[in-house]
Order: C-alpha cells, then sequence, then structure tokens
C-alpha cells in the first residue's frame, strides 16, 4: 500500500522480471540487475525513501480498452503496480473498487488485497485469459468472494464462456461440492448446473448444516431432486426383466428360466446400491457376469440387447440440475 506520508504524490516502480509472477501473488526474487523504470509520471515525485514495486506485465503502460489507453494504477498490498483503465472500472464496479485512497490527480490508488486476489479481479474485468498454469481453484474462488466488497457482481463476470468461469470449471473435478457450493453462494447459474454434474457420487448425507445454510434452498432442493431423480430412473430400468425368446430343442422354457435367474442375479445387488453416479462400465461388468452364466447364444443375443439399451438410456439421462 502507498505509505501514509506519500499520498498525493506518485513514485518510481521498479520493472521485475517478464513473467505473469502476479497472476498468482508470488514475488519473483530479487535480481543484481532490477533497475529503476524510467517513467513520464516520476517528475511529479520524489519521495525520500524510495520503495521497491514490481510491475505486472499484463497490465502495463500502454494497453487499450476500446479506444482508451490506460490511464490510472492500481497499486496491491504486496507492491506490485497495475496499469488499468477508469472507463472499465466504471463499467463494471459500482463504487470503483472501494479506492478509498483515490487520488485522481496523479492516477494512482492502492487496493487492500495481494497482487495473487487484484490480479484475478482485474482478469474477469477484463476478461482475459490466464497465464498457464491456471491459478489454483481455491485462489480463484476467494478472490471472487470479495468481489462484492469492490463494488464488482460475481453473477456477471462469472458466466459461461468467460475465462475467469473456464479456470474454475478446468478445475472442479478436484473439489466439485466446494465448487457447487460457492456457485450456489453467489447464484452462479452456469458454474452450478456444470458442476452439478461432478456431484452426482456425493452422499447427500454428508452435507452439513452449515452447507446447507450457505447454499440456500433452491440449490440444496435442485441437487436433491437431481439424485433422487437420476437413481428413481435407475431403478426402473434395472427392474425390467429380461425378454425371453421362443423356446426351441436346445434352450427349452426351464432352460430360458436359468437365464431369467442369472439376470436377477445380477440385478439384485444393483437396486440396492443404486446411485445417480452409477457408471455404464458398472452396469456392463454385472451383467457380463450373467451372461457368462448361460450357453444359448439367443439367450446371451437379449442380454447383450436388454444390456445395450439400458446403457443407452443410463447415458442419454440428464446429469445436472
Amino acid at each position: 500500500m502507498i505509505p501514509s506520508s506519500y499520498a498525493g504524490m506518485f513514485y518510481s516502480p521498479i520493472v521485475c522480471t517478464d513473467s505473469d509472477d502476479d497472476d498468482y501473488g508470488s514475488t519473483p526474487p530479487e535480481t543484481p540487475n532490477m533497475l529503476p523504470r524510467p517513467a513520464p509520471l516520476q517528475t511529479h515525485w520524489c519521495p525520500p525513501h524510495t520503495f521497491e514495486l514490481l510491475l505486472s506485465t499484463k497490465f502495463c503502460e500502454g494497453t487499450l480498452y476500446g479506444m482508451f489507453q490506460s490511464n490510472f494504477r492500481l497499486i496491491s498490498s504486496d507492491n506490485v503496480l497495475y496499469h488499468v483503465h477508469l472507463e472499465a472500472l466504471r463499467r463494471y464496479s459500482d463504487n470503483m473498487l472501494n479506492l478509498t485512497c483515490l487520488n485522481e490527480l496523479h492516477a494512482v490508488a492502492s487496493v487492500p488485497e495481494k497482487s495473487a486476489t487484484l490480479s484475478i479481479m482485474l482478469h474477469a474485468i477484463y476478461d482475459m485469459p490466464f497465464s498457464q498454469p491456471h491459478p489454483r481453484l481455491q485462489t480463484l474462488i476467494e478472490a471472487v468472494s470479495v468481489f462484492p466488497r469492490y463494488g464488482l457482481s460475481p453473477k456477471e463476470l462469472v458466466r459461461a464462456k468467460t475465462h475467469i468461469y473456464s479456470a474454475i470449471l478446468d478445475q472442479t473435478p478436484l473439489a466439485p461440492f466446494h465448487v457447487y457450493l460457492f456457485a450456489a453462494q453467489f447464484h452462479l447459474e452456469d458454474l452450478a448446473v456444470a458442476t452439478s454434474a461432478y456431484c452426482l457420487s456425493l452422499l447427500l448425507s454428508d452435507i452439513s448444516d452449515e452447507s446447507a445454510r450457505v447454499m440456500g434452498p433452491r440449490y440444496l432442493k435442485r441437487l436433491f431432486d437431481l439424485h433422487l431423480r437420476r437413481k428413481k430412473v435407475l431403478t426402473r430400468m434395472l427392474l425390467v426383466p429380461l425378454p425371453m425368446h421362443p423356446t426351441n430343442r436346445t434352450c427349452t422354457f426351464k432352460a430360458q428360466r436359468k437365464a431369467a435367474n442369472a439376470w436377477r442375479r445380477a440385478t439384485a445387488p444393483l437396486v440396492l446400491s443404486a446411485r445417480p453416479g452409477m457408471t455404464c462400465q458398472s452396469l456392463g461388468t454385472a451383467y457380463g457376469v450373467a451372461e457368462g452364466e448361460v450357453q444359448c447364444q439367443k439367450c446371451k443375443m437379449a442380454i447383450a440387447a436388454r444390456l445395450k439399451t439400458m446403457l443407452a438410456e443410463w447415458t442419454d439421462e440428464k446429469r445436472t440440475i
């Protein structure tokens, strides 16, 4: 942050490297060849004690926002400098990022957040892609959680097809319920719908009272409805009996009863353990055992045909809220 004794003044930033480390809040080590960066505004202020600043390589001087040149500077609490556009801040923030230390005369303000958070905020405002690798999932969620404090709407900025949405969704398999909880809390509909498909293995009984409170009744009910609907559909499909073919000399009615019994033996444990996230591989393995217990080729074909129909129906069943 800008020292209080320097209010109304500007400073001389120090360039660190040409990397994008500011995206993740890490500070590159000092190197002997770090030199003061000549700046047009340096003549406005020569503080008695110069302190070092790291320059963001993505949000640097001269970048365009539409037809506008960068015309303002933000400094994170760990001394990273960002060149931004007042037009972008006014468009997406209803309180100008809550800038209490605004100095329009010298176009500079401090933001009491580390560079990891401020960088994500700016990436969301400008809808810019993140450098690889993306910021960690927890860092992204924590950054979006402070958006309202700075007049930013998570619902407006974290939408489908935006870069910050993609960065979160790409890492959703690492902690699907945590992401669903976060999406529900801020009413991020696109993210909640996409994430719900990864929550099918979740045990609903594991949802704590606090998680239910944060999630809210609407998204909690939709998650319950998804689980109950898929479990009901799976159970209904499993209970369809195996069709029988016309009897012949090699496969009598009694022989077909054996095939039906093998089908039921495979079905019983599946019904008891039916869950919304059951995989097609689990179904295929169970009924593959039943197929191996019969000798009649027509019975085998009947089992294979019924299994194929079941897998197609289960694959087509909706997986999201």
